[in-house]
């Protein structure tokens, strides 16, 4: 997903143009949605949470000085305003995402391996099992595509602890995933 706005846009919001400033945020309002509630397992929280962050990216976006960082600087912002959500509700359960994760994008399962689909949708619950952390990594990774040094920059995190996180959280779903699959169905 390109979550990335042309580079005249871009320059046309940071010079305080609001057209371009609008369509900046349209181009990442998806993608840090997704992002927001895969982390906090909350869609009120994401859709909260998202608003903050374009407030602070209305503020500080004349102060980007790379516009090649861009995508990297708002999820920077999405993340620190998550996880500082995260600690102030000290939330170690959290609440199912519900029907933000359905089946109807999901292409004809004449056309698929009906266990793919099954997958799929059982994922974002395995994940809401894992620590924020890891949630983070794992879906900045394979969702959004980010390489592990991009990851390491935008958590403001080391690589070493980005790799450890990633590790943990595929071992996680790995178990999670062996376990569901030995679970006898009744």
């Amino acid at each position: 997903m390109n979550t990335k706005p042309d580079l005249l846009t871009l320059l046309k919001a940071q010079s305080g143009d609001r057209n371009a400033l609008n369509e900046v945020l349209r181009s990442v309002q998806q993608p840090l949605y997704i992002y927001l509630a895969r982390l906090t397992g909350n869609n009120d929280a994401a859709k909260d949470i998202l608003q903050e962050v374009f407030l602070v990216i209305f503020k500080k976006i004349e102060s980007l000085n790379n516009p090649d960082l861009f995508r990297a600087w708002v999820f920077r912002i999405a993340s620190r305003a998550a996880f500082k959500y995260l600690k102030r509700q000290k939330m170690n359960i959290f609440e199912p995402l519900g029907d933000f994760f359905s089946l109807e994008n999901i292409p004809d399962t004449a056309t698929i391996d009906p266990n793919i689909v099954v997958w799929e949708a059982r994922l974002p619950r395995l994940m809401e099992d894992l620590s924020p952390g890891s949630r983070a990594v794992i879906h900045l990774h394979f969702s959004e595509g980010l390489k592990l040094h991009e990851i390491s920059e935008i958590l403001d995190i080391p690589l070493g602890t980005v790799k450890s996180r990633l590790a943990y959280g595929l071992s996680c779903l790995r178990k999670a995933i062996e376990k569901i699959k030995s679970t006898p169905i009744s």
